[in-house]
């Protein structure tokens, strides 16, 4: 009896706390006088981000059902997407330092992996949130752990784990064109969490045996398209300038 009173009482603090920070947050608001803001945050409250509404097809039919609209989302971002071709690039030129035969993911490794998940991200086809093993990683740490290794000793990934929930979401113009859309892919956590511990290993197999050239940006740390149009920026005045030349990505 005595836990549950306190927890009552924890309970009844926090929603109290929670309650006068919004209060705060929208009085600060109309107090600012921004009309901008004010809409911004009453369209966060009211707008339904997760239905579509009416979409037109390449022929100029309007559609209203879901499978309609469905079908028509999932053949346009078939048409806009680049299948891989199976070909890996050859790096005979580069001297190899070590060599990376296999992955063996430790209970250290699940748990890091875990620590980087998104809490407020949505579960895939199984069901089954991030949150879940953020809360539960202390336990859940080892036998994933074991589960991953005999996964990978046997070259072995279950057929679930291959099944995405694609959801699209407007990017910009009207919203009835599916090519203003970007899909999203909700795969299982467990996946994700197997999948960044692989990632880590082989690019610090790549960092290791500089097989990176320094005109990488596309998934690199610290590096994206914006560090890439700077360093092409910089190169176009030096060509015009040479003297303007600044050494921005080592």
């Amino acid at each position: 009896m005595l836990l549950r009173s306190k927890y009552r009482d924890s309970v009844y603090k926090f929603r109290n706390a929670l309650s006068q920070s919004h209060t705060a947050v929208e009085t600060r608001l109309i107090s600012n006088n921004n009309l901008g803001a004010f809409y911004r945050y009453v369209n966060k409250r009211i707008t339904n981000t997760t239905s579509i509404g009416l979409i037109v097809d390449q022929n100029g039919v309007i559609l209203t059902g879901s499978t309609l609209k469905a079908n028509t989302f999932n053949c346009y971002f078939v048409s806009v997407g680049m299948a891989d071709n199976n070909i890996v690039p050859d790096c005979t030129n580069v001297t190899l330092v070590s060599i990376l035969d296999d992955v063996d993911v430790s209970a250290t490794d699940v748990m890091s992996s875990i620590d980087k998940l998104k809490s407020n991200c949505s579960s895939g086809p199984d069901g089954l949130p991030p949150i879940v093993y953020k809360q539960l990683k202390q336990c859940l740490s080892a036998p994933l752990a074991l589960v991953y290794n005999q996964l990978l000793s046997v070259s072995y990934v279950p057929p679930g784990w291959l099944v995405a929930h694609i959801v699209p979401v407007h990017k910009k113009g009207i919203t009835s064109g599916v090519a203003n859309y970007r899909p999203i892919s909700f795969t299982c956590v467990a996946f994700k969490i197997l999948e960044r511990i692989v990632v880590n290993r082989i690019l610090n197999h790549l960092i290791h045996n500089n097989i990176l050239d320094s005109a990488q940006h596309g998934f690199s740390k610290r590096r994206s398209t914006c560090t890439n149009l700077l360093e092409s920026f910089n190169d176009c005045l030096y060509v015009f300038n040479p003297s303007n030349r600044l050494r921005l990505f080592t």
